[in-house]
C-alpha cells in the first residue's frame, strides 16, 4: 500500500475519532453543567474520589497487560489465541478485584480509605471502574483492527443517549448518586454488548475461536516479559496516585475532592483531542516498526506532537483565563472554590499529548524496561511534589494539588520527550523551544481578547471572547504557521480543498 494511502486512512480514522470526541466534549460540557450541581459537592466528591481510587486499583491488577495486549494485536491481527488468553486473564481480574476489596474492607478494615463514605457507594464505585476497564479494552481492540469508525459512531450514540437520560432523570425523578451509578452501569453494558456484535460481524471474534489451541505457558511468559518492567514502576506510581487522592481528601475534605475533580472533568474535554489520536499513532508506530520504517516514525512523531500540543494549548489558555466564567456557567456558588483550581489545572493538559505519544513510542518499540526507569523517577518526583504542596506549604488542598499536578507533569514528560527524540534522532531543543513559545503565543492573544471584550453578562462575555480569540488565533496562525507545525502552503491547500468541496 502506498504511503499516501496509509496517510489518508490514518487521517480518516483520526478525523472520525476526533469528531466523535468533539461530540463527546460537548456532551461532557452538558454533563458537567448538570451532574455536580444535581449531586452537590459532597456526593460529587464521593463519586470522584471512588472513581479515582478504584481506577488506580484496577490499573494495579491490570499490571500493563492491556497495553501488551493492544501492542501485540496491533502488530499481528491474526493472533486470535491472544483473545482466549486475555479473556481468561480478564475473568480472573473481574473476580479477584472485588474479592480483594471484600477482604480489605471486612477483614483488614477499610476505614482508612473509605471513612465516612456509605458502603453501597464503595461497591458501586468498584463495579463501575471494572466496567470502564472492560470498555477500554474493547475500544483498544477496535483501534488495533482499524475499525475505529463504526465503534466511534457507536460511542457517540452511547454518549448522546446517556446525556438525554441524565437530563430526564434530573428533571423528572429523585436523582441521586445511586441513580447516577446505575445509569452508568446500564449504558456501559449496552455499549460493550453492541461492540461485541460489531466484532462478530467483522469476524474479529467468531464461533470457532474457542477451538484454537492456546499455549498458555508460552503466551503467559510473553506477557510476563513485556509486563514485568511495567509492574515495577506502575506499582509505585499507583501507590503514589492513591496517596495523592487520599491526601487531598484527608487534608481538604470531600468537598475539595469535588472542586479538583470538577476542574479535571472540564479539562478532560481538552484531553479528548490528544486521546483521539494517541492510540492510532501507537498502532502506526507498531506497524512501522514491524516494517522497519523508522524515518516514517520520526516524521510522524515530530509533526503530530507539536501540532497536537499547540491545539491543546489553544484550549488550555482560554479555559484558564475564563475559569471564573466557566465555573459560574456550569455550577453554582457552592463550587466557587474550583475557580483557581481550574485556572491552574488547565495547564496540566498541555503535556498530556506528549506523554501519550512518547509512551506509545516506548511501548511500540518494546523499550518497556527503559520506560520503567523513567516512570519510577517520575513517580518519585510526584511523591516529592505532593509532600511539598499538600503538607509543607500553607495552601488550600485542591490548589496545592493542582500545582503539584502541573509541575510534576512538566518535569516527568520532558524526561520522556528527551529520551524519545534521542531515540528518533530528532532535536530536543526544537521541541523544548516549541513548548515555550507556543503557550506565550496563545497567552498574548487571550490577553488581547480580554481588552477587546468586556460584557457584563457572563455567558455573552464567554461566548464572544471565544469567537474573538479563535478569529485572532486563525489570523496569527497564517503569520506564524510554525506554532502548529504547519506551513502557509499547507494552510492554503486545506482552504482550497474546503472551498472546492463547497
Amino acid at each position: 500500500m502506498k504511503s499516501d494511502d496509509l496517510e489518508d486512512k490514518f487521517q480518516n480514522r483520526y478525523a472520525v475519532k476526533l469528531v466523535a470526541n468533539i461530540i463527546s466534549s460537548i456532551i461532557g460540557m452538558i454533563t458537567v453543567a448538570i451532574i455536580p450541581t444535581a449531586l452537590g459537592p459532597s456526593s460529587y466528591g464521593y463519586f470522584s474520589y471512588l472513581q479515582q481510587f478504584f481506577n488506580q486499583v484496577v490499573n494495579f491488577f491490570d499490571a500493563g497487560t492491556s497495553i501488551a495486549f493492544f501492542s501485540k494485536i496491533s502488530r499481528d491481527n491474526s493472533r486470535k489465541e491472544l483473545f482466549i488468553f486475555y479473556s481468561l486473564f480478564a475473568s480472573v481480574l473481574l473476580i479477584g478485584v472485588p474479592l480483594f476489596l471484600f477482604i480489605v474492607d471486612n477483614l483488614l478494615g477499610g476505614g482508612v480509605f473509605f471513612d465516612n463514605i456509605p458502603n453501597q457507594y464503595v461497591y458501586l464505585g468498584l463495579g463501575l471502574s471494572l466496567l470502564m476497564w472492560v470498555m477500554r479494552i474493547f475500544v483498544s481492540i477496535a483501534d488495533a483492527y482499524a475499525i475505529t469508525i463504526p465503534v466511534e459512531i457507536l460511542r457517540t450514540v452511547y454518549k448522546v443517549v446517556s446525556i438525554l437520560t441524565i437530563v430526564y432523570l434530573v428533571g423528572y425523578t429523585n436523582f441521586d448518586l445511586t441513580s447516577y451509578f446505575l445509569l452508568q452501569y446500564f449504558m456501559i453494558l449496552a455499549f460493550i454488548i453492541a461492540v461485541f456484535i460489531i466484532f462478530l460481524k467483522q469476524n474479529i471474534i467468531y464461533k470457532g475461536i474457542l477451538t484454537i489451541k492456546v499455549k498458555i505457558k508460552i503466551i503467559a511468559k510473553e506477557f510476563l516479559d513485556y509486563c514485568l518492567p511495567i509492574v515495577t514502576y506502575s506499582s509505585f506510581g499507583i501507590a503514589v496516585s492513591i496517596f495523592d487522592i487520599w491526601s487531598l481528601k484527608n487534608i481538604g475534605g470531600i468537598d475539595e475532592v469535588g472542586f479538583y475533580n470538577l476542574s479535571y472533568a472540564i479539562i478532560a474535554m481538552i484531553l479528548l483531542f490528544s486521546s483521539s489520536v494517541s492510540p492510532i499513532i501507537t498502532r502506526e508506530f507498531s506497524k512501522y516498526i514491524h516494517e522497519n520504517k523508522y524515518d516514517e516514525i520520526s516524521a510522524m512523531f515530530h509533526r503530530y506532537t507539536k501540532m497536537l500540543y499547540s491545539i491543546t494549548v489553544y484550549f488550555a489558555v482560554f479555559i484558564s483565563f475564563q475559569s471564573d466564567s466557566i465555573v459560574n456557567i456550569f455550577t453554582d456558588e457552592r463550587f466557587e472554590g474550583a475557580i483557581p483550581v481550574l485556572a491552574i489545572m488547565s495547564f496540566y493538559t498541555i503535556h498530556q499529548v506528549y506523554g501519550q505519544i512518547c509512551g506509545g513510542l516506548f511501548y511500540a518499540t518494546e523499550r518497556v524496561k527503559f520506560l520503567r526507569n523513567i516512570n519510577l523517577i517520575g513517580s518519585a518526583i510526584g511523591l516529592l511534589t505532593t509532600i511539598i504542596f499538600l503538607y509543607l506549604l500553607d495552601l488550600d488542598a485542591s490548589i496545592g494539588f493542582a500545582l503539584k499536578m502541573v509541575i510534576w507533569q512538566l518535569i516527568h514528560v520532558n524526561i520522556l520527550i528527551y529520551y524519545s527524540v534521542k531515540y528518533l534522532r530528532i532535536s530536543y531543543y526544537d521541541h523544548l523551544l516549541h513548548q515555550i513559545y507556543s503557550p506565550i503565543f496563545f497567552i498574548i492573544i487571550v490577553i488581547i481578547t480580554g481588552f477587546i471584550v468586556d460584557f457584563d453578562n457572563t455567558i455573552i462575555n464567554f461566548l464572544v471572547s471565544g469567537v474573538i480569540y479563535t478569529v485572532l488565533v486563525l489570523i496569527f496562525l497564517y503569520i506564524f504557521p510554525g506554532v502548529f507545525s504547519t506551513t502557509r502552503e499547507e494552510i492554503k491547500a486545506v482552504v482550497n480543498k474546503f472551498s472546492i468541496k463547497r
